[in-house]
């Protein structure tokens, strides 16, 4: 009987051992199944933020169109205007014929001039869509005057008041999450005296006159270098010099008549547009889209309204005709 007691106790004694061996492990597998599980979530919001991330305007248009050749994207150099100081000038910019660049807001179809500094997205009206793609679209004319006084003076001007009706309208100048007041340079481009892409781009900018050259607002055009730029042999010559060269694999070569921001330099009535003309090349007279020096009060010009994107969008689509980059919601 005493034998008997002995081995329970024996036995009791060895199971509390064993009981006690146990405890760290357990205390290890537990452990260990939440560092897995941390890890995992740790992957997992890493793989969303590069996601999400990826899918930010910017580095959306910059994955899928980056070029050093062709058609494309481009990185800013200096001789095409590159200032980090400056928030709202260009740093990549879309040149050539065939660009993916369509983009689809409040049912109007724009194209992406460039990104900006800060990231934000200039983007050009071109037309209303049809069935929410910008293939065969309404290319609407909205044909106005510069000025209807005929002065050159971008804060004063009627094309200015047109543009914010035209926001209202629209409904933009109600999307402070998507629409930005930008900085805007409406500087005079030299007639005559012109030097280069270069040069014309430091005198959008700055000026040696008591001109206006910086303007803030929601609401603009495209300047004269984002034409001179877009063509896929950029016109380094600059616009003086342009003699329908610059719109011959130029995405915004429409073939018709629009107006620049940019006024003429050390000038109070004329502003630089686009304009299809007679040119004579090997004495043939050709038709071909031209930058030239225009009377601001001339009624045979369209307005292509601009508007900067914020930076923090997410963007769905390709940027094609058939499938344009839209806003998701």
């Amino acid at each position: 009987m005493k034998d008997n007691k002995n081995n329970q106790l024996s036995k009791n004694i060895e199971s509390k051992v064993d009981k006690k061996k146990n405890i760290p492990e357990e205390k290890g597998s537990i452990f260990l199944t939440i560092l897995i599980i941390t890890i995992l979530s740790a992957l997992g919001v890493l793989f969303y933020l590069k996601y999400h991330k990826n899918q930010l305007a910017h580095y959306k248009i910059i994955n899928n169109n980056l070029v050093t050749e062709g058609s494309g994207l481009y990185a800013d150099t200096y001789e095409t205007g590159l200032n980090p100081e400056k928030p709202f000038t260009s740093k990549y910019y879309f040149r050539g014929k065939n660009v993916n660049n369509y983009l689809v807001l409040a049912n109007k179809c724009f194209r992406i001039v460039n990104i900006a500094q800060n990231n934000a997205l200039k983007i050009m009206y071109v037309g209303k869509t049809n069935n929410s793609i910008c293939e065969n679209m309404d290319t609407e004319q909205l044909v106005i005057k510069w000025d209807e006084k005929g002065k050159n003076i971008w804060s004063e001007s009627s094309i200015k008041t047109y543009l914010e009706d035209w926001a209202k309208e629209l409904g933009l100048d109600e999307s402070p999450y998507i629409i930005q007041d930008a900085t805007w340079y409406v500087g005079g481009l030299k007639f005559f005296e012109g030097e280069s892409l270069t040069s014309d781009i430091k005198n959008e900018r700055n000026s040696d006159l008591n001109d206006e050259t910086i303007y803030n607002g929601m609401i603009g055009l495209i300047n004269a270098s984002d034409y001179l730029k877009a063509n896929e042999k950029i016109c380094f010559a600059g616009a003086f010099k342009d003699l329908g060269q610059c719109g011959e694999n130029n995405y915004l070569n429409n073939e018709r008549n629009f107006w620049t921001m940019n006024k003429t330099y050390n000038d109070n009535e004329r502003v630089w547009a686009v304009e299809r003309a007679l040119i004579s090349v090997e004495k043939e007279e050709v038709e071909k889209n031209l930058i030239q020096s225009k009377y601001s009060n001339n009624d045979n010009f369209e307005v292509h309204p601009v508007v900067y994107l914020k930076a923090n969008l997410v963007l769905k689509g390709y940027g094609t005709a058939t499938k344009p980059y839209f806003i998701a919601q």
